[in-house]
This record gives structure tokens, sequence and C-alpha cells, in this order.
């Protein structure tokens, strides 16, 4: 959020919307080598809604995704208009800290972790 982008005083300010469920991916085209992907499913729809939520800098969850993750994360102010969605104020470290997200990158990928361990020690 608010990255310099190198151009004057030009800065990005992002929000997000985040949505959970299946999705279905469709890669169409080949004339001339060109193919497009279409993305349709219900996570897309409450991504409709929850982005147009976000503020500038913020994070909106739909109630799908919060179902996921409620338990691990701290819930931001309460958004009026829509409130089974939820604004992410932050993870809750005392739950997931670095270190657990460490081990968790061991696991999976060590060569991958190691990498992300020199990156970390800069």
């Amino acid at each position: 959020h608010n990255f310099d982008t190198g151009e004057g005083d030009v800065r990005l300010a992002l929000h997000i919307g985040v949505g959970a469920g299946p999705v279905t991916i469709l890669q169409v085209g080949g004339d001339q080598n060109r193919y497009e992907y279409v993305i349709a499913g219900q996570p897309l729809e409450q991504i409709a809604v929850a982005e147009p939520l976000a503020g500038s800098g913020e994070t909106v969850l739909a109630p799908q995704c919060w179902t996921h993750v409620k338990g691990t994360v701290i819930e931001g102010a309460p958004i009026e208009t829509h409130p089974d969605y939820h604004r992410l104020e932050a993870l809750d470290t005392s739950k997931h800290t670095y270190p657990t997200i460490k081990q968790a990158a061991k696991r999976s990928a060590p060569s991958k972790a190691m990498m992300l361990d020199d990156y970390l020690d800069e």
C-alpha cells in the first residue's frame, strides 16, 4: 500500500476484497496463438462486493472467507452497510508468528525456506 511509483509524487494505493470457494477457469482462444482466460464462480461475486467496501490500504473479507480465517486474524472496524463482511485489521501474531510461517515453509519447500532465511537475515 502507498508504493512509490518512481513517477514524481505518484503513489500506488491498494484496497483488497477476498472471497472463498470453488472457481471455474476456462482457457479460450488459440487463434494466432492468442489465449484468454475466463474465471467464474461465487468467490468472484463475493469479491465484487468486498473490494469496494475496502478503503485505501484495507482488506475486506467475504463471509465465506471469514469462516476460514476468523480464529487467526484480528477484525477491524465493522462495516455498517454489510455487517456480514469483515474488515481485516491484522494477523493474530499470538497464534501465527514469523517462526510458525518459517517452519511451515521449511516443511513444504526446504530449498525455498533457506532462500527466505538468507533474505530475512540481511
